[in-house]
C-alpha cells in the first residue's frame, strides 16, 4: 500500500518561512518597499514560477527602478546575492537568498561591504557636504527619501559628488526642475551612454542640447505637446544635417501647416524638400506669424509656473522662519534630524556598522520628529505648515508629470492663455 499526499502547486495557498534574524535585524532599519519587495519575491523563489523585477514592481505598485534598488540595498547587506546573466547588462541578474543563519554564525562569515569605490571613499563629512551642495544648487531642503536616493546613484550608476551635484544645476537651468526622479533619470542616461565624468559630460551635452531645443521648438510650431519620437528626430535630423536647414527657415515651413486641418512633420517635410529642390512657390513668411500667438501662450504657460515654484517655495521659507523664530527648538530639531539622515546614509553605503545601530539610529530620528510634530501642534502649527504647498500637488507646479507627460493643469492654463 503506498500513501500519497497531492501536492497544491499554487504558491498561494501555502507559506512562506522567513528566518527569524531577518524579522529582528534586518528588517527594522530597512525601507517598507524595499521589505516588500524582498519578501514577495521570497514567496516566488520556492516554486517553478516565472516572475522577474517587472512583474514585482507592478504588483506591488512600484516603479521597476525602485525594486532594482531594492536589490541593491539587499545585496549590500549580505541578505541576498545578485548573479548577472550577462555582464554587459547590468540590470539581467538571478536573484539567490542567503542563509543568514550562516551569515551570522559561521566562522569564514564576514561583513559585507559595497564593491563601489565611490561609495567607500564617502565618510560622513563629504556625504554632508554633498547633501549640502545640492541644497545650494535647487535652493530647498532635502526631503524624505532623497537622500536615499542620492546613494543610490553613487552605488548603482558609480556617479560621482560632483557629477551629481552637476546633474542638480543642469536640471535646474534647463527645465527649473530639481525632482529626485528627474535627476535620476538624467543620470541614468549618462550612465545608459558611458559618462561618468565631468568633461565628458559636459561635451555631450555642448552637442546634443542645441539639437534637443531646436526639436522643441518645431513641436510648438506644430502645437504638439509632447516629446518627438525616434522617428521624428530622425526627420529633423535630416532637415539640419544633410539639407542644411537652419531653425528659422524649419520654422517658417512649420508656419504653412496653419492652412491645414492636420499639421505634421510629414508635410513640413515635404515643404523643406520643396525648397531644397527649389519647387518652393511663395514665401511663407506670413503663414508663419500664425504659429507665432500659441508660441507665445506656451511661453507664458512656463512663465506662469516658474512664478507659482518661486512663490510657493518663498512662502516656505517664511513660514519656516516664522516657526524656528517663535519655537527655536525646532530648528535645533530640523538640524538633528538631517545630521542623524547622513549618519544614517552612510552607514547604508559603508556597511562598517552593525544593523541594530542603524535602527537606533532611525529609532532616534522618529524620536525627534515625534517632539517635533508636538511642538508644532503645541504652538498652533499644523505638522506640514513649512512644508512647501504646491498649487498642483501632482506636477509640484512645472506642468510636466514624472512620467514625462503634460499635466492635466497644463492644458487649462494653455487654454486659458490663448
Amino acid at each position: 500500500m503506498n500513501f500519497v499526499k497531492q501536492k497544491n502547486k499554487e504558491c498561494f495557498l501555502h507559506d512562506t518561512p522567513v528566518e527569524n534574524i531577518f524579522i529582528n535585524e534586518y528588517m527594522p532599519a530597512a525601507p517598507g518597499d524595499y521589505v516588500k519587495v524582498f519578501i514577495f519575491a521570497l514567496m516566488y523563489s520556492g516554486y517553478d514560477a516565472g516572475i522577474n523585477n517587472e512583474a514585482i514592481a507592478k504588483h506591488l505598485d512600484m516603479q521597476e527602478e525602485d525594486v532594482l534598488k531594492a536589490w541593491s540595498y539587499w545585496e549590500s547587506l549580505g541578505v541576498v546575492k545578485k548573479t548577472h546573466r550577462d555582464k554587459a547588462d547590468k540590470w539581467n541578474f538571478r536573484i539567490d537568498f542567503l542563509s543568514l543563519k550562516e551569515k551570522m554564525y559561521s566562522p569564514k562569515s564576514g561583513k559585507n561591504t559595497f564593491k563601489s569605490e565611490n561609495a567607500k571613499k564617502l565618510v560622513e563629512k563629504e556625504l554632508k557636504k554633498l547633501y549640502d551642495d545640492i541644497e545650494q544648487a535647487t535652493e530647498r531642503l532635502l526631503e524624505g527619501r532623497e537622500t536615499e536616493e542620492i546613494l543610490s546613484w553613487i552605488t548603482d550608476y558609480k556617479m560621482s559628488s560632483e557629477v551629481i551635484v552637476f546633474a542638480y544645476k543642469y536640471a535646474k537651468e534647463r527645465r527649473n526642475q530639481t525632482r529626485t526622479n528627474y535627476v535620476g533619470a538624467i543620470l541614468k542616461d549618462w550612465h545608459g551612454r558611458g559618462l561618468y565624468k565631468l568633461s565628458d559630460i559636459e561635451s555631450f551635452l555642448t552637442d546634443t542640447d542645441s539639437r534637443h531645443y531646436n526639436y522643441k521648438r518645431v513641436m510648438q510650431a506644430l502645437g504638439f505637446l509632447r516629446n518627438p519620437t525616434e522617428a521624428e528626430k530622425a526627420m529633423m535630423d535630416s532637415w539640419f544635417d544633410e539639407m542644411g536647414m537652419n531653425i528659422d527657415t524649419v520654422l517658417d515651413a512649420c508656419g504653412k501647416t496653419t492652412g491645414i486641418s492636420n499639421p505634421n512633420l510629414n508635410y513640413v517635410n515635404s515643404v523643406i524638400k520643396g525648397k531644397v529642390s527649389g519647387k518652393a512657390a511663395t514665401s511663407i513668411n506670413g503663414a508663419a506669424a500664425g504659429g507665432g500667438a500659441k508660441n507665445n501662450s506656451i511661453q507664458r504657460a512656463e512663465q506662469y509656473y516658474e512664478e507659482m515654484r518661486k512663490k510657493a517655495e518663498d512662502s516656505a521659507k517664511a513660514r519656516r522662519q516664522e516657526v524656528y523664530k517663535k519655537i527655536p527648538r525646532i530648528k535645533e530639531l530640523d538640524d538633528a534630524i538631517r545630521d542623524i539622515g547622513i549618519k544614517i546614509s552612510r552607514s547604508m553605503i559603508i556597511n562598517g556598522g552593525s544593523n541594530s545601530a542603524s535602527g537606533e539610529l532611525i529609532r532616534e530620528q522618529k524620536r525627534l520628529l515625534g517632539e517635533k510634530a508636538f511642538l508644532m501642534t503645541e504652538n498652533n502649527f499644523v505638522p506640514d505648515y513649512m512644508d512647501i504647498r504646491y498649487s498642483c500637488e501632482e506636477c509640484k507646479d512645472t506642468g510636466m508629470l514624472e512620467t514625462g507627460e503634460r499635466c492635466k493643469c497644463y492644458k487649462d492654463i494653455l487654454a486659458k492663455l490663448e
